[in-house]
Formats: C-alpha cells, structure tokens, sequence
C-alpha cells in the first residue's frame, strides 16, 4: 500500500477514506506515479459522493505531490465534468484557454476542459505502420513515436495536465505513455 500521503486529521475521515479509495505505485519498481482506485464496484452517486469529498481532495493534492508528477485514478467513468474540474481544484487554479489546433476543441459546457482527437498524421502505434517493432524508443530517422511534454512552452510552467479518457480505439492504437521527466533529468 503506498503510504506517502498524510492522513487526514480526524482518523475516521481516514477511515471512511481508505474504504473508499485504494492508493499504490503505479507499477513495480517504477521511480514515479500513484495510482488511486475506487474500492469495488459503486454507483455514479457514490463515485461522484467519493470524488467531491475533502478527503479525496487532500488525498490528490497528496499523492500529486509525492509521485513525480503522475496520478493515475482508476474508476471514475460516468463523472460529471464538472465534479472533475472542481475535483482537479484541488491541484490548484485551473486554466481557461482556447484551443489550439484541428483536433482540439474546447467543451461547450465547460470551458475549462478541451476534448482532443489522436492527430492522424502523428501514426503512433497505428495497426499496419510500418515501424514494425512499434517501439517506445524515438526514431530519429521516422520521428516517431511522437514524445512530447504538453505545455512546456508556458512562462510560468504549468504543475500539470489532467487527461480523462472518453472512449479509446477498439485496435489500441493511440495508447498514451508516460515517461518520469524528474528520473531522466536527474540521469
């Protein structure tokens, strides 16, 4: 059980807390990444209950902080938007922008979130490329795969970008990797 977040202060709040949500590394001996799961199988009002609680909210705030920069929440499908935005608050202010780009386009009920579509050009893990290995590894000579750090142009930077999965291509093509930029500098 990863334990690197803080508990509540009331030790019934942690209680009613670690019923709900299941907390772990990402992966065996990965340097970085936490994975926050809701236990069992919930309703959508008790998921969205889980999400809106305080608890939740210091329990994200502390597991983004401990993990190198990777979340992962696990069992949140069917959410409101909004209970994600106001949820995501807890990580601090949250950005309106405007889309920038074809495959991006900025959600017409909240402003606050942009819906993007895997760029065809791009090819990554496309069935039938002709990269045949489909390595995670950058070919200089083809390009790909497209690594990429979103928003690392901004002054100030941005502390981090939040991705919610609305459907995924039945072939799993346009699988989304994540590298620790924290252990690769540091090499």
């Amino acid at each position: 059980s990863y334990s690197a977040y803080k508990r509540p202060s009331s030790f019934t709040a942690y209680q009613r807390l670690m019923r709900t949500w299941t907390t772990q590394p990402l992966a065996p001996n990965l340097p970085f990444g936490v994975s926050l799961s809701l236990k069992g199988d919930t309703f959508p009002s008790e998921r969205i209950a889980a999400v809106r609680s305080q608890g939740f909210r210091k329990l994200l705030a502390d597991a983004f902080a401990a993990s190198d920069g990777l979340v992962v929440v696990r069992g949140l499908h069917g959410l409101p938007h909004r209970t994600l935005t106001d949820a995501l608050a807890a990580l601090g202010t949250l950005e309106r922008s405007p889309a920038d780009g074809a495959y991006e386009m900025v959600h017409p009920d909240n402003p606050l979130l942009h819906e993007f579509s895997k760029v065809p050009s791009s090819r990554v893990f496309d069935s039938g490329s002709d990269d045949d290995n489909q390595s995670v590894t950058y070919n200089q000579t083809t390009g790909r795969p497209s690594w990429h750090t979103d928003q690392s142009f901004r002054v100030p930077a941005i502390s981090g970008s939040a991705m919610y999965c609305l459907s995924a291509p039945p072939d799993g093509s346009g699988a989304t990797l994540f590298a620790g930029t924290v252990a690769a500098y540091a090499a």
